[in-house]
């Protein structure tokens, strides 16, 4: 092997050493498996530094100054500073068109409909510094008429907020970028409710979640060798803004940002209003478990309205869930 070979090699043995778990380095020679698996690397080795491209230098702490990995090692988007402009073409035509309990049932609806009954205990609350709305005062007024107009939010008093101790419980906004633009040349954004502040005050709730399958559900899988796994998930687009939340959850989904007076309706103008979301929130401490048994449902229910589309593939006893249990 060539030393840039060897280097290549020793640098992807270290890391698969490092994923598995266990020691970096091997003191021990390797065994008739460990030889195999090297010999296969090897031959990959060969075809990787056979390759000839130009690898542009790049500045690591310039890097993550705009991007970071989570604990999968998926890039987290940094908050972004928006304007009407950036948000507007990611959003649906159909804001809110589907009320939250009516595709939810059993515990999961009593949840939705009786919000209130699910905080942690008084004794508990504490009040949570508010995030920033990452609006530009020159931009605030049109956000606010913009998300308005389009029902994902209303205007609410801010005698109507909750309070923790006299303290309004208020939210962040901020844009995500969608790394797309518009054809005028807008960079389009996703719009985040950061919900922080009420996150602290909510009980977590499992719900279907705990039935999607993981890695570590794969461990009596066995592939032959003639076999290959595919591994997919399909993302549902802007699925949390089409579900509208029952009216006694709206006193929590404010923003922290009075609305400017001179957008207000005449009947609101001089009070200290602000603008609270008419729909399931994506930064909400349990809104993915309220989505994943939603989809249940809905697959469920699919079955009832089309039994044609039903057949031997979508049978209940087809799911493949962590629990074992099926629709």
């Amino acid at each position: 092997m060539s030393e840039d070979e060897l280097n290549w090699l020793s640098c992807v043995v270290w890391s698969l050493n490092s994923l598995w778990g266990s020691e970096v380095t091997a003191v021990l020679p390797p065994n008739k498996g460990q030889a195999r698996c090297l010999k296969e690397l090897c031959s990959r080795e060969n075809f990787f530094c056979s390759m000839s491209c130009l690898l542009c230098e790049v500045s690591w702490d310039e890097f993550f100054l705009v991007k970071g990995v989570d604990y999968r090692g998926e890039e987290v988007k940094v908050g972004r500073w928006f304007q009407w402009k950036n948000i507007a073409p990611a959003l649906p035509a159909e804001i809110g068109r589907v009320p939250l309990e009516e595709v939810c049932s059993l515990g999961c609806k009593h949840y939705v409909m009786h919000f209130d009954d699910y905080l942690k205990p008084p004794n508990e609350w504490r009040a949570v510094r508010a995030p920033r709305v990452m609006v530009h005062d020159s931009s605030w007024g049109a956000v606010c008429t913009g998300l308005v107009s389009s029902g994902v939010c209303t205007w609410v008093e801010e005698s109507e907020v909750f309070h923790i101790d006299d303290i309004p419980l208020l939210n962040g906004l901020f844009g995500v970028t969608k790394e797309e633009f518009t054809d005028q040349g807008v960079e389009i954004f996703r719009l985040i409710m950061n919900l922080i502040p009420l996150n602290a005050l909510c009980k977590p709730l499992a719900g279907d979640v705990d039935t999607l399958p993981s890695w570590g559900t794969m461990s009596p899988l066995f592939l032959q060798p003639s076999e290959r796994l595919v591994v997919s998930s399909e993302d549902v687009k802007c699925f949390f803004y089409t579900m509208r939340v029952p009216p006694c959850w709206v006193k929590y989904l404010a923003f922290n940002k009075l609305v400017p007076d001179e957008v207000l309706p005449a009947h609101l103008q001089g009070r200290r209003v602000y603008i609270a979301s008419l729909v399931l929130p994506m930064g909400f401490l349990n809104s993915v478990s309220l989505a994943q048994h939603v989809h249940r449902n809905l697959v469920g229910w699919s079955r009832d309205y089309h039994p044609e589309l039903a057949g031997a593939h979508n049978a209940p006893e087809q799911e493949l869930a962590r629990t074992g249990a099926s629709l």
